[in-house]
């Protein structure tokens, strides 16, 4: 009775053990004399702590992929914040690429113009107007006493200085010419033609004002619409002189009163990107995932001793 009963008791443990596939199988041995009580004590013992500490762990386990699980989510819905920002800013950084190359333009621009009002008014500087007018039909005067410096040398211009326009300069039928008038010294001016004749006046200042100074400071420029049969320097007269075919309009540009230079570049246009970039996402609410369960004291190689 006694031999049946724990063979009863051996296979129940066995039929359990063997649907526990996370276990390992167990070893046993049974003969005609029966299992030993105390093995088996031990036995049932180890596999009591060794289930006890299992149900431990899977709550540690569930608690820490739980944290994940939500620490996941979190980070996911930040994605979406973080690439809104990433976003905005790449088309501002793009936005400002670009107006870098108009500010450059700007700035070369500016500093043309500073160096050149700079370079007048250490160098060669019109302080005063020469109201320049015609001279005797084919020429120019300053019919104002003009200060001026040149060459670092500061000088007054006498009124009604001549300045020769030259004979060699011809300008097409209609069109523009221009020439610089200069101040050498306290009594001497020279003109020099912009070499090529121009569909408009604006064309034709442009022209005379790129000229370079030989010896003296720029007082002014004139400019010359030729007759509807053309011009020629010392024949044919400027407006309101005598002589050949009189030009159709002569003006004065004194310099004194068209000094700034004046810059044509734009400044880039507002920022079309927003500069009011979205906040980055919130600090981490969710906690950092807990330590996974420890590795397992209890053995689970369970032996039954016969």
């Amino acid at each position: 009775m006694r031999f049946r009963t724990w063979v009863l008791v051996a296979v129940a443990l066995l039929g359990l053990t063997a649907t526990a596939r996370a276990y390992t199988s167990l070893q046993y041995g049974i003969t005609g004399t029966g299992v030993d009580q105390g093995d088996l004590v031990i036995f049932l013992g180890n596999v009591r702590d060794a289930v006890n500490e299992l149900v431990d762990d899977h709550a540690t386990n569930r608690t820490n992929m739980t944290e994940t699980e939500t620490l996941i989510e979190e980070l996911h819905d930040d994605h979406a914040t973080s690439k809104v920002t990433v976003d905005q800013l790449e088309t501002l950084i793009e936005e400002l690429g670009a107006d870098h190359a108009t500010f450059k333009t700007v700035v070369d621009a500016l500093k043309t113009a500073t160096n050149k009002a700079a370079y007048q008014a250490n160098n060669y500087y019109v302080a005063t107007s020469p109201a320049l007018a015609i001279d005797t039909n084919f020429d120019v005067k300053n019919t104002e006493t003009t200060t001026f410096v040149a060459a670092g040398v500061y000088y007054t211009l006498t009124d009604n200085t001549s300045c020769d326009t030259g004979t060699t300069k011809t300008i097409a039928a209609s069109q523009w010419g221009a020439f610089m008038v200069e101040a050498v010294n306290a009594s001497t001016l020279t003109c020099t033609w912009a070499a090529a004749d121009y569909a408009s006046e604006a064309l034709a200042l442009a022209a005379a004002k790129a000229l370079t100074p030989s010896v003296g400071a720029v007082i002014g420029f004139v400019t010359v619409n030729a007759h509807a049969s053309g011009y020629t320097a010392g024949t044919d007269a400027l407006t309101t002189g005598t002589g050949g075919n009189i030009a159709t309009a002569t003006n004065y540009k004194d310099l004194a009163t068209n000094l700034i230079v004046q810059v044509s570049s734009s400044a880039p246009a507002t920022l079309s990107a927003t500069t009011s970039i979205t906040s980055g996402p919130a600090t981490l609410t969710a906690p950092k995932p807990a330590s996974p369960a420890a590795s397992l004291t209890n053995s689970t190689d369970l032996t039954l001793s016969k």
